[in-house]
């Protein structure tokens, strides 16, 4: 009878747990079910497909420009996106566009690379629009793009700049031009003189130019032409200069009678070379005007020579002074000597003692 029991019990047991999971398993199938039908849902309800305009006048974009896409939705809160790679490879293949009340959205790409653009005709942008439930539409752009790279001149039509200017230095040279209308930038060539052509890039903002580390006495010939926006160089205009060193003042010497001296004028400031011209005396000439700096030694030497001559009496006087003092110190310090060691006189007696 307890074998029965304990059977019978074990078979309710068995009973109920085969009761609870049939309904969890249901339970299970219908979440199921219900999450099929809900993506059932979802991708039957699909966004609807745009229309695309532009307020661009043309659709030819060149480099440096804009392009500018609207994306009529005719639904609010989406979230719109554009592949703009298809079009210059810099920009982002998840550009957003800026959604209005109306349910448009509008798309406005940056300034073109002309280094990355993508050239070509009829191109169509890829967009994406998700909606809050999670619906996904992709479109392409009915509005074709067509990318052309800007054309460029075969050569530049800048003018030369009409004055040119050298002023010479230590090791160095200083270039002034004048404006050349239209340049962007200032270019500057030369050769150094290991015949190694050289170049200066500068903005067209400066008017001047420093040239540094050039051989003193060696003349350069320097080349200055505009840059265009497109980065052609223009014609050039050439000048020459001549870098030198400083040079050291010398006191000037009185003239005699028929000397001659060379005196050193200043490079021209076109060719950088310097000239010598003689500059000769009349030997009838019986009057010499001393220069200041010649009048200012002599003073000098005359004001050492009245230092050194006092220096050389107030010595004398010294030495005087100290003999004297000596000459008085020793003769009072023999008589207290003297003094000291004086022997004392003995008293003698009467003459007419013992005598008879």
């Amino acid at each position: 009878m307890l074998r029965k029991k304990i059977f019978r019990t074990i078979l309710v047991w068995l009973g109920i747990l085969g009761i609870m999971f049939l309904g969890i398993g249901s339970g299970t199938l219908k979440a199921e079910a219900k999450e099929k039908h809900h993506n059932r849902i979802v991708h039957d309800e699909d966004i609807s497909t745009p229309t695309f305009s532009s307020p661009d006048k043309s659709n030819v974009y060149y480099d440096g420009q804009r392009i500018t896409i609207i994306a009529d939705y005719g639904k609010k809160n989406l979230n719109v996106t554009a592949d703009l790679t298809v079009i210059d490879k810099t920009f982002s293949s998840i550009t957003p566009a800026i959604g209005s009340s109306d349910g448009t959205y509008k798309l406005k790409t940056l300034r073109l690379s002309g280094t990355s653009l993508v050239e070509g005709s009829d191109i169509a942008i890829p967009f994406t629009a998700i909606d809050e439930a999670g619906h996904v539409q992709n479109a392409y752009s009915t509005y074709l793009v067509t990318i052309k790279l800007r054309p460029t001149n075969p050569g530049s039509n800048l003018q030369v700049p009409d004055s040119l200017k050298v002023i010479p230095g230590d090791s160095q040279v200083q270039i002034f031009w004048s404006e050349i209308p239209g340049a962007r930038k200032i270019v500057i060539s030369y050769k150094d003189e290991n015949n190694i052509l050289r170049q200066l890039v500068v903005s067209k903002k400066y008017s001047d130019a420093i040239i540094h580390n050039l051989k003193n006495g060696f003349t350069y010939t320097f080349y200055v032409a505009g840059q265009d926006k497109d980065e052609l160089v223009g014609p050039a205009k050439s000048i020459k200069g001549t870098p030198v060193a400083p040079v050291t003042p010398i006191i000037p010497q009185v003239l005699a009678a028929g000397s001659s001296v060379a005196t050193s004028v200043t490079p021209a400031i076109s060719s950088g070379v310097s000239t010598t011209k003689k500059v000769s005396q009349s030997p009838k000439q019986e009057t010499v005007t001393v220069p200041s700096q010649v009048a200012q030694v002599q003073q000098n030497e005359n004001s050492t020579a009245s230092k050194t001559n006092w220096n050389k009496l107030l010595l004398a006087i010294s030495i005087l002074i100290i003999a004297a003092g000596a000459a008085v110190g020793g003769y009072y310090g023999y008589e207290w000597y003297m003094a000291k060691h004086e022997e004392p006189i003995k008293p003698q007696g009467p003459r007419s003692k013992n005598r008879w």
